[in-house]
Order: C-alpha cells, then structure tokens, then sequence
C-alpha cells in the first residue's frame, strides 16, 4: 500500500479498543480464486481479504 500510495500504515497483530481498524490479509483460506478479494466493512473495521498479494493490492486499489 505504502508503494502505491505514499501512505505508511502501522502494522499491528490486533484490532485498536477505542476506534475502527483497517485489516489487510492475504493467503491461503480466503476462498478466493487467485487474485480476488474481499471487502469487509462494518462498524468496528474495515477488512481488505486477498487471496493472495496480488488479491490484497486489488483490494486496496477499490477501497481507495
């Protein structure tokens, strides 16, 4: 993400407590073909699911 948008997000292994988090995943048991993605949005996070690296770029690409 940081490559495509200049953006340096922190890299974190749990949600934030006290306000929305954004998740970015990529690899095996997405379900996904290779190269596809999901969007997950909902009160308390946004989660960007890829099935692989390429799946996770295409899904920042959408969200932004």
């Amino acid at each position: 993400m940081e490559k495509r948008t200049g953006i340096r997000l922190p890299v974190s292994t749990a949600l934030p407590k006290d306000r929305p988090g954004l998740v970015i995943t990529s690899g095996a048991g997405q379900g996904l073909q290779s190269e596809g993605y999901r969007l997950y949005i909902d009160h308390s996070e946004v989660r960007l699911a890829g099935a692989d690296a390429r799946g996770a770029l295409y899904a920042v690409g959408r969200l932004l």
